[in-house]
């Protein structure tokens, strides 16, 4: 199969996904290549704000054990159509909250875990 049929297919399943998630709040998850084995369907993670980010006052990190292993993505480089940046969930939480993969392809979708 060649790379151009498994990214339509990839697509095809991101396109369902998205449906099928309309009503949930969704996340692109980025800069977690050296964890791709934890960042996996079904997965449950905490996130964190980092108002004291250098690079980003609305940075929103991923962890686990209390280490950050990725961020939610915040540039519209890096927001996957149908998902939300950083910035746009900032204010629904407080200052940590869960989430969970959904989602893991060419890209990390999660879906907020909001009580």
């Amino acid at each position: 199969m060649m790379i151009q049929d498994k990214l339509l297919i990839l697509e095809e399943k991101l396109d369902k996904l998205l449906e099928d998630y309309k009503e949930d709040i969704l996340v692109t998850i980025v800069g977690g290549f050296n964890n791709e084995d934890l960042l996996k369907k079904g997965s449950i993670f905490k996130i964190v704000k980092e108002p004291d980010n250098l690079y980003d006052m609305e940075a929103i990190a991923v962890k686990y054990d209390d280490e950050t292993i990725a961020y939610v993505a915040n540039s519209v480089t890096t927001v996957e159509r149908g998902t939300m940046s950083a910035g746009r969930i900032y204010d629904k939480f407080n200052n940590d909250c869960e989430i969970e993969i959904i989602f893991a392809g060419y890209q990390i979708i999660a879906k907020l875990l909001i009580a």
